[in-house]
């Protein structure tokens, strides 16, 4: 299954207002239904990151398939020890910024 990331790509976590505008945001519930995943309250912390891309693996779940990623750069432990999901719906590739020197 492809997608449109690569290993090593910088991209962006979406904002939590991007996701509920497109996906279900349970009613105004502290969690946004992504296909095969959840984006919980939790997880505003992440929004507007950019980090690179250091693994990319799939998942079939509930009847979903998709992408889950790893990065070098953005921290994704939980207060419990565990790591946040994060899949190809969390995620924007992130805005290039030319030099200007």
């Amino acid at each position: 299954m492809k997608t449109e990331f690569a290993i090593g790509e910088c991209v962006q976590i979406r904002s939590w207002e991007d996701m509920a505008r497109e996906y279900d945001s349970n009613n105004g519930r502290s969690i946004i239904d992504l296909p095969g995943y959840f984006f919980a309250a939790g997880m505003k912390h992440l929004c507007g990151k950019k980090g690179h891309i250091s693994h990319i693996s799939e998942f079939n779940r509930l009847g979903h398939k998709g992408h889950l990623f790893s990065f070098y750069d953005i921290d994704l432990a939980t207060s419990s020890g565990n790591e946040w999901a994060i899949t190809e719906f969390m995620l924007s590739k992130a805005p290039v910024v030319e030099n200007l020197l």
